[in-house]
């Protein structure tokens, strides 16, 4: 923090009369809640008292050990919240960005439908959904929009505005919404798919774990599928994950929370010692671990 932040900071502005913003976008997405701590740490112990000309935005979920932190001392003295979802502008702006994104996709559709697409009253009903979450707003739009599935974009949004309402106890918690919006994206496919899809984006989850990234050759390799079926199922799961040829990264963690949590996900739910161990067995086949290591093959 010293040599790659302060110091730098110094030389560009000796007397520190202009403030500096240091943004921190996804916390929560640290892999390990030491390391959440380790960088509140270094924020609150090492920046701030060294330079209180700086500024610290930071975006986060409130997971628990960033919620315990910033409860205590020292960062409880420095600091101030703000909750997104109670912020009353934050209906207007998911609005904004729905009807701006819905108008860009009419542009491109061949064949467009009604001017009056999606209408008003469809477009209240997703934000009311949204309640306050752009994920949950950014998700529909990624399902709906997603390039390679806009001949199906109308039939596509009926799927999210024709689900289920859910029940009122559901709706005790958060992200019910975003969870069930989860669901409809993994089951829209073959009943016989739905299985091999969801493991699929567990492993997606859990093999960058081991081996930093994840490609559609290892998912292959990993289920035992022929490479053009994985890329068919990666096509399908374009509003969750961003692909390319080198790494395949999910759009929010809180995906990852809703996968392995089976009162979030339900029957749609993944045990991640199932799916660690898919992974170890195909790293046997592979005679590789985790390490690099190579390990003895059965035949010597």
């Amino acid at each position: 923090m010293t040599k790659l932040v302060l110091e730098p900071l110094d030389l560009a502005s000796p007397s520190c009369i202009v403030p500096h913003v240091i943004i921190l976008d996804g916390l929560d997405e640290c892999l390990s809640d030491f390391e959440q701590d380790l960088v509140l740490n270094a924020v609150s112990r090492a920046l701030y008292p060294l330079n209180p000309y700086l500024r610290i935005l930071i975006f986060s979920r409130p997971e628990p050990t960033i919620s315990t932190a910033f409860n205590t001392t020292p960062l409880q003295d420095i600091s101030s919240r703000i909750s997104l979802s109670d912020d009353i502008d934050s209906d207007a702006d998911i609005r904004t960005f729905l009807v701006e994104q819905f108008a860009k996709l009419k542009q491109q559709l061949p064949h467009p439908p009604s001017s009056k697409w999606p209408t008003v009253a469809e477009i209240d009903h997703l934000v009311e959904k949204s309640s306050g979450q752009f994920i949950f707003a950014a998700t529909v739009v990624k399902y709906v929009c997603s390039p390679r599935h806009r001949h199906n974009a109308v039939t596509r949004l009926k799927h999210v505005l024709n689900r289920k309402e859910l029940p009122p106890n559901a709706k005790q918690h958060p992200l019910a919404e975003l969870d069930a919006l989860f669901s409809l994206i993994l089951s829209t496919r073959e009943l016989d798919e739905v299985g091999t899809t969801v493991k699929m984006t567990a492993i997606c989850l859990e093999y960058p774990k081991y081996f930093n990234t994840v490609t559609p050759e290892d998912l292959a390799k990993v289920l035992q599928i022929e490479l053009i079926g994985i890329r068919a199922m990666l096509d399908e799961l374009a509003s969750l994950f961003d692909v390319n040829f080198n790494n395949i990264r999910p759009f929010h963690a809180s995906y990852g929370d809703y996968l392995f949590d089976r009162s979030r996900s339900g029957e749609l739910s993944c045990d991640r010692e199932d799916i660690v161990a898919k992974i170890t067995c195909a790293c046997l086949r592979q005679g590789r671990d985790p390490n690099g290591a190579i390990f003895i093959s059965s035949s010597r």
